[in-house]
């Protein structure tokens, strides 16, 4: 009886562990991939982005990206102040003005400049806008707040407080949204306000990207092979040779190829073409091929 009873045990404890291993096997292949997104209006870095589901947020890396784990709602901030909210249902989506306004290329275009007049450097109308630690930004609780705000001739001003430094500093902020000029305390900068075009064009970076990454790829037709490794949706490395980012332009993209050897940087436009498997530029293609199966 007592041999009966043990067999019966250790079977039972078997058959458990089975179907708990066949449940872990399951979830892992039903599990959805992380959703992977970019801010883009220049590069944003340190914009609240949050999964409404849970109340999770996260700030955009210096590559402007984000990662979590499910699809839904998604809501867009700097600090508190509310942008707009949009639901995410692809693995990978790249965030830019546009999208954040989809139906109203005004507002995207002023949210693009009140980013840049936000911006921590100094340098407002480069390619990175950062937003941590800024003193730029005012206090209100929504973009839409300051889209009120802007008067008949196009123009918005307000004042900030710099409590970084001991005197507490005031910054005098003025845009002018007709002429997409900034003009922070006595310095004025005028900004490229990309097309909507210009940032879709971004798509084709970035499935190139999903289908070539971790493979090698040909530039041109040159024999040699690099390996194609992901930094952002719309950034890649070319083996230790290469380092290559998009950047949006007025009214196209140019893709900056810098040398890790000469440490130069070369620059193409980016063309469209029906393939793609190919990256096409004005300067060169870079070429990914399906590895051939072979049959034994």
């Amino acid at each position: 009886m007592k041999f009966l009873l043990v067999t019966f045990l250790i079977l039972g404890i078997t058959a458990c562990s089975y179907e708990e291993s066949k449940t872990e096997s399951t979830e892992e292949v039903e599990k959805v991939s992380a959703v992977q997104i970019q801010v883009v209006g220049s590069v944003i870095e340190g914009l609240t982005v949050c999964f409404d589901k849970n109340n999770s947020c996260k700030q955009t890396t210096t590559e402007g990206m984000v990662e979590f784990d499910s699809f839904g709602t998604y809501s867009f901030k700097v600090r508190d102040i509310e942008i707009s909210t949009l639901t995410i249902d692809n693995n990978r989506t790249i965030i830019s003005p546009y999208s954040l306004f989809d139906q109203n290329d005004t507002l995207a275009e002023q949210t693009l400049l009140l980013l840049h007049a936000f911006d921590k450097s100094e340098t407002i109308d480069d390619e990175e806008v950062l937003l941590t630690l800024s003193s730029y930004i005012p206090e209100v609780q929504s973009f839409q707040e300051l889209f009120d705000d802007i008067n008949e001739s196009r123009m918005l001003k307000y004042v900030t407080n710099d409590f970084n430094v001991s005197d507490s500093t005031e910054h005098n902020i003025t845009i002018n949204f007709s002429e997409s000029n900034i003009t922070r305390d006595n310095e004025s900068t005028t900004i490229v306000v990309p097309t909507k075009e210009s940032y879709e064009s971004l798509d084709t970076i970035m499935n190139f990207v999903d289908l070539a990454v971790d493979k090698n790829v040909t530039l041109d037709n040159f024999d040699d092979n690099y390996l194609l490794t992901k930094s952002s949706l719309t950034s890649f490395n070319l083996g230790d040779k290469y380092v290559v980012t998009a950047v949006v332009k007025k009214d196209h993209v140019v893709l900056q190829f810098f040398d890790n050897t000469s440490r130069t940087t070369d620059e193409a436009i980016l063309v469209t073409n029906s393939d793609e498997n190919v990256l096409s530029t004005t300067l060169l293609d870079i070429r990914f091929e399906e590895p051939e199966i072979k049959l034994e």
